[in-house]
């Protein structure tokens, strides 16, 4: 599936096994056991009824201990600390004449497993192009972890945005992380929504053509507290961990983001019905969902990678040419 290896826990190939859920089994390969991807109905059905789960399952997938590193980074060690290369973190067919590219921050790398299936499956390559904590939405944001402007993230964008543009796939998939920012300006001031909207309307417009179509997925509700570490403090009241769709607890530019892909006039996917009704549990049938408070789990993005493939097929027919 891409240009590294999976080393997944043989607990979780028993686990699914004898899970004996519909829709989910083990989809043996030479390197990687995975959970296979649920049906739409099986999704939809396992979403609705997920606010009713009251204690932790006896057996899930991950087990609880490993839940935390049931991520990207575990699973495709390729893709850390970055992918700022059209060639580092390929997936799929790397010789594949087409292209599909996905750019943002780690909300858009938590992805690739629900995306990699289905374009491998058509023909297509995957590019991912990512940087941490870095939006897609060209705004200047204060960085924790530098103490001050996130300057790399500006380079990065700007060089990411320009390769795309050369590459000129078929298609660009946009996603990015929308929990609250402060301004580069402005250390204790958050960005606005208006500012966010207007630098997301800004990147999708640099990026779209007669000949590429842009994509935005849109993010995920953020939990308060990491799901891992609430169900192991309360595995008998799981729905403690949950929380309401939008978390009003988590300032978040989602509206915003889906403003500026209405403007733009480009599609916007939207993964939350697959995983929150009026609210979003952390575990969903026997699937612990959640990798931390705002990462969908490795596991269940590949169990999302029949409805995520549904959505992005038609997408990928009839391209226009400029």
């Amino acid at each position: 599936m891409s240009t590294s290896r999976r080393a997944v826990p043989v607990a979780l190939v028993v686990l699914a096994a004898a899970l004996g859920l519909p829709g989910l089994s083990v989809a043996s390969s030479a390197h990687a056991p995975r959970v296979a991807p649920g049906a739409p109905r099986t999704v939809a059905r396992l979403v609705r009824q997920a606010h009713t789960i009251a204690r932790l399952p006896g057996r899930t997938i991950p087990p609880l201990a490993d839940a935390s590193f049931d991520n990207a980074g575990t699973y495709e060690p390729a893709t850390q600390p970055n992918c700022t290369t059209a060639t580092r973190c390929v997936f799929g067919d790397r010789t594949a004449p087409r292209a599909v590219v996905l750019l943002g921050d780690s909300h858009a790398r938590m992805w690739v497993p629900s995306l990699a299936p289905e374009l491998t499956r058509l023909g297509f390559r995957l590019i991912l192009l990512w940087y941490p904590s870095c939006p897609v939405a060209k705004v200047h944001v204060w960085y924790f972890k530098v103490n001050g402007p996130y300057r790399a993230c500006d380079q990065f964008r700007t060089g990411a945005i320009a390769l795309v543009r050369r590459l000129d796939p078929w298609l660009v998939l946009l996603g990015d992380s929308t929990t609250r920012k402060l301004s580069a300006a402005r250390q204790s001031t958050p960005i606005t929504g208006a500012q966010w909207r207007a630098g997301m309307q800004n990147t999708i417009a640099v990026l779209k053509s007669r000949a590429r179509r842009v994509v935005v997925i849109g993010d995920l509700t953020a939990f308060s507290v990491p799901p891992p570490e609430c169900l192991a403090a309360t595995p008998d009241t799981v729905q403690l961990c949950s929380v309401p769709s939008p978390n009003p607890v988590v300032p978040s530019y989602r509206l915003d983001e889906l403003a500026a892909a209405r403007a733009e006039r480009v599609a916007y996917l939207d993964p939350l019905p697959w995983l929150c009704t009026a609210t979003c549990s952390p575990v969903i049938g026997s699937l612990i969902a959640y990798s931390d408070s705002d990462h969908v789990a490795f596991t269940y993005a590949e169990f999302l990678a029949t409805v995520m493939g549904a959505r992005v097929r038609p997408l990928l027919v009839g391209r226009h040419h400029a």
